[in-house]
């Protein structure tokens, strides 16, 4: 090859456009959730530990990550047509974290990924045949098991509970309804608990802990439900105007006012979701990707809120916990 033509070869590979970030392919996310919109005195916690986790693998919105975010408003036919919404729309992936709304999502399509980051039932809902291998376009987390129920109730055994009161906000008739009850049910059995289990939805929460409260020696442990933990800090301050100690399965709770949680961190659970939501957009398959259930659970306690309960909180119970606020 001639010294001018290599030269003039050179040239010209220098002067084709190199590849810029404004190029990547921006990925298309969406997230749908049954919640009313988060406020700045109820943020998304959830949301905001997922952006985190995403930014951390390297997406970055308005560059590589487009995120689109939609709340039903605890309206049922809101979410019917948020789910069509988002169907049409095209979104590369869909992030949801309760059980009803991925039912929801995975009626309108068996093609779209579909990631949830808190699902209690997966494989009786339908959503995948088994949590090793889904086999469909669902995956994600589910985090009730009967051996959270017995070490909640454990918790405030030890802080002199006698008769527990059990809250859910689903249907008694749904298969996790169920299940969560008949674990809580043998929970207590074991522990020589009482125990009663109750249905409370959002208008009839103060009504059912001033209930619970008229009880001598009661406490309060609720279901890992996403109204619940929307309504923490309403759910916190008639606990304490009642004078009745609660447990809970995230420390949002804890948090917000609540007297001790035990369970996986809601944050921890929208942090591991993204690496779901990572490894599809980098090809993976749903069906391919097995149902995790966390294998690390925190205790947290709020001391203030026990004291101003009148509760003694077992030195035991304080030695073994991740966080005691004071």
């Amino acid at each position: 090859m001639k010294r001018r033509a290599f030269v003039t070869g050179l040239g010209a590979v220098f002067a084709a456009p190199i590849p810029s970030r404004a190029q990547e392919r921006v990925r298309r996310l969406g997230y749908i959730a049954f919640d009313p919109p988060p406020t700045a005195e109820v943020p998304a916690v959830g949301v905001d530990a997922l952006r985190a986790a995403l930014r951390d693998l390297g997406y970055i919105e308005g560059r590589n990550i487009s995120i689109t975010y939609r709340w039903a408003n605890l309206d049922t036919s809101r979410a019917d047509s948020l789910v069509k919404d988002f169907i049409t729309s095209g979104v590369d992936v869909l992030v949801t974290y309760s059980t009803g709304m991925t039912l929801r999502l995975r009626r309108a399509t068996e093609t779209t990924p579909i990631v949830c980051a808190l699902c209690a039932d997966l494989v009786g809902g339908g959503a995948v045949k088994t949590l090793s291998s889904p086999g469909g376009n669902v995956t994600g987390l589910t985090v009730i098991g009967p051996d959270l129920a017995a070490k909640r109730l454990e918790i405030l055994k030890a802080m002199g509970v006698r008769r527990v009161v059990c809250l859910h906000a689903t249907e008694p008739t749904f298969p996790v309804t169920q299940r969560w009850r008949s674990g809580n049910e043998a929970a207590a059995s074991a522990l020589g608990l009482g125990l009663d289990v109750r249905r409370a939805t959002v208008p009839s929460l103060e009504e059912e802990i001033a209930r619970a409260a008229e009880r001598g020696g009661a406490g309060l442990s609720f279901m890992e439900e996403p109204i619940y933990l929307y309504e923490r800090r309403r759910i916190a301050t008639f606990a304490l105007k009642h004078r009745i100690p609660t447990v809970f399965p995230f420390r949002e709770h804890v948090d917000a006012g609540g007297t001790v949680s035990y369970g996986a961190g809601f944050s921890a659970l929208f942090r591991q979701t993204a690496t779901y939501v990572d490894k599809i957009f980098r090809g993976a398959k749903p069906a391919d990707l097995p149902v995790e259930q966390p294998t690390k659970f925190e205790l947290v306690i709020n001391l203030k809120t026990a004291k101003a309960l009148g509760l003694t909180v077992p030195p035991s119970l304080l030695q073994r916990a991740d966080q005691v606020i004071e």
